[in-house]
């Protein structure tokens, strides 16, 4: 079975294998199976640093790799620390960990396939995980035998034993008097696999005994529909979806508007999976709060997300992003000739590249906190009795000029200095958009209003200025 399942993958006894063993009756199994049909195999065993004694899991390990004649590799890392600075479970910490360790192995071997020794008993224990987490129609797929996964490119994932029992293991085991380490976390409760192989699976069994079977079958039908619906979505994912920048994307909300409530749902879980590849599942509460955001979005245009990520409603476009502030714009703003505009005129203003300049004059109960897009505020609210006159001129940055923002009274600053600090392209600074009210900077698009034009207890109307792309 072993065997065939690796060929029909499309692999051969000459193809660099690396193998992942803990020790267990399962990965050792694997380990003697492969041996013993002359598989190019090396062993590879990771010390999650969870319990007393792991490390010595290792050494069994490697003891084992030495009586089989094969390469031996090991590594460890501190799970309990991973989880907490990653604000991840110390399951999921745990899984990305040791994925990271095995791919990079297999990089350094120039292995063409990392396998695990995941049996039919784990296929139906993670289709309960899923839908016990409320998962989706991929979650009901289970594991794949074969496939790239989300920590290496090329490389893929092989689990040669996925049709296989435990109790079929456990019988391999005696035959060949394999010795195996007994790892008591496995009866651990505290971990959600362990509760549901100890307590639901038997508990279902009373139903049904032959439950685990029928929910093995279940896998292997949705997986065949899936595997259909999987090249649909895919398609639709590429057309829709933007790369704005490193651990941010983007939709279109109007195109995403446009699609079956099913497909929104695969795109949201596609791009968070995108984002978050450590995390085994994504729950579907978490979708349907996407969801339900692009439908109506709150007044701050952003919400938090689990694993640290962010959504954001922001130029008719939902983006996700590991950042809690929006990517920078591509298109900064641009004014190649000077303009006047009358405040009592509420209008938009056309600017370079698409981009434009919008007044408003509105009551105080209107005002709304400025969102912060990677550091900059396109967006500014001033006492509009403060002003000096009623017309504001909007102009380019010119060498020399200073500016008092908010915060900071009776100092002034070069806005030069502030571009330097924001890392601003130099070839964008010269025809940056500055607004002037009787010869007098008060905003510098991007930066705070001045000082002097500050809300305060009796202002009662406010005049809004702000940058759209």
């Amino acid at each position: 079975m072993c065997a065939q399942t690796l060929q029909q993958a499309g692999f051969s006894r000459q193809s660099v294998l690396l193998v992942a063993v803990s020790g267990g009756p399962d990965s050792s199994a694997l380990a003697h199976m492969l041996a013993e049909q002359q598989f190019n195999v090396t062993l590879a065993s990771f010390d999650h640093q969870l319990r007393p004694g792991s490390a010595q899991d290792c050494r069994f390990v490697q003891h084992m790799a030495e009586q089989l004649g094969v390469s031996f590799y090991s590594g460890k890392a501190d799970i309990h620390r991973m989880a907490e600075q990653q604000k991840l479970s110390l399951e999921d910490a745990a899984r990305q960990a040791r994925y990271d360790f095995l791919f990079d192995i297999a990089q350094t071997v120039q292995a063409q396939a990392v396998l695990t020794a995941h049996t039919a008993d784990d296929q139906v224990e993670t289709v309960l995980m899923h839908i016990l987490r409320g998962s989706g129609t991929r979650g009901l797929t289970g594991m794949d035998a074969c496939a790239i996964s989300a920590f290496h490119p090329t490389i893929p994932l092989v689990r040669p034993l996925l049709g296989i029992w435990r109790t079929q293991i456990e019988e391999y085991c005696q035959q060949h008097g394999l010795q195996s380490l007994v790892d008591e976390s496995n009866e651990d409760q505290d971990y959600f696999r362990n509760r549901i192989r100890h307590s639901l699976i038997p508990d279902l069994q009373s139903y049904n005994p032959s439950i685990k079977q029928n929910l093995f079958n279940l896998a292997q039908i949705v997986k065949d529909d899936w595997d259909f619906l999987e090249e649909q979505y895919q398609n639709l994912y590429d057309v829709l979806h933007t790369s704005e920048d490193e651990g941010c994307l983007s939709f279109s909300l109007e195109k995403f508007a446009l699609l079956k409530t099913g497909a929104q749902k695969m795109l949201i879980r596609r791009g968070l999976q995108k984002l978050m590849p450590a995390a085994t599942q994504i729950e579907h509460v978490t979708v349907l709060r996407l969801l339900r955001f692009t439908q109506q979005p709150n007044r701050a245009m952003h919400i938090s997300l689990p694993a640290g990520l962010h959504a954001f409603i922001d130029r008719d476009k939902l983006y996700l992003s590991r950042l809690a502030v929006l990517p920078s714009p591509r298109v900064y703003p641009q004014c190649q000739q000077p303009f006047n505009i009358r405040v009592e005129e509420m209008k938009s203003y056309p600017l370079q590249d698409g981009a434009e300049l919008l007044v408003k004059v509105l009551p105080l109960t209107a005002y709304q906190s400025p969102q912060a897009a990677d550091g900059f505020l396109w967006d500014a609210y001033f006492d509009l009795e403060a002003l000096q006159t009623n017309t504001l001129k909007v102009r380019a940055y010119q060498a020399g000029d200073r500016f008092q923002p908010l915060g900071m009274p009776g100092k002034s600053v070069k806005l030069s200095d502030l571009f330097i600090n924001k890392k601003i392209p130099v070839k964008v600074r010269e025809h940056w958009l500055v607004v002037e009210n009787g010869n007098t900077i008060v905003w510098v698009a991007g930066f705070q209003p001045a000082h002097f034009t500050r809300i305060q207890p009796d202002t009662h109307h406010l005049l809004h200025l702000q940058v759209k792309f």
